[in-house]
């Protein structure tokens, strides 16, 4: 906290009292950022939705906090830059995603002074705005005409997807075309 206070002296050297023109504070130290970022959906997904909501343990050792700015990692477009600032603890934001794949969301802190917190917070969230292409090598065992109505399959991945293997979910159908309501997963 810092006062100007003012005196005057005239040529007999009388001197005033004392006038507190005003007071001010001065803050130079950055906030800190939340803990923790969550995402939802969290995983891979083909909704281009996403909420991210931060904890409340931001920390600002002067003025106090005054909100978040948020943006993604998209090199154009209105979230390459920083948001304005917002008081809440959570977005959600439509279209978000800016690449198939992994995805970046950043936050940084703003205190009351206009201190920005040094480094932004990151969260990562995963789009697969595309879909994979079929299934390679089917395979049926027994190849032959078989005495007992049983068959097994097995495939390899598609040659085309966005995640990992182990993120794929394959839809089967015997003798009628696959929808939503037929598909054995």
């Amino acid at each position: 906290t810092y006062y100007l206070r003012v005196r005057a002296k005239d040529n007999a050297q009388n001197v005033s009292t004392i006038y507190s023109a005003f007071t001010y504070k001065y803050d130079g130290t950055a906030p800190g950022n939340p803990g923790v970022i969550t995402v939802s959906p969290s995983g891979y997904t083909a909704n281009n939705s996403y909420t991210f909501n931060w904890s409340t343990d931001a920390a600002d050792g002067g003025s106090g906090i005054a909100g978040y700015q948020y943006k993604t990692g998209a090199s154009s477009g209105a979230l390459s830059s920083y948001s304005s600032t917002i008081t809440t603890t959570y977005v959600t934001i439509a279209s978000a995603a800016y690449q198939d794949g992994a995805n970046t969301f950043y936050l940084r802190t703003v205190d009351t002074a206009g201190n920005i917190s040094a480094t932004p917070l990151q969260a990562t969230f995963y789009y697969a705005g595309s879909a994979p292409t079929a299934p390679q090598t089917l395979n049926v065992n027994p190849l032959v005409n078989s005495t007992a109505n049983s068959f097994a399959f097995s495939w390899t991945a598609p040659s085309s997807y966005v995640g990992s293997a182990s993120d794929l979910t394959y839809c089967y159908t015997v003798n009628v075309l696959p929808s939503a309501d037929n598909c054995t997963f």
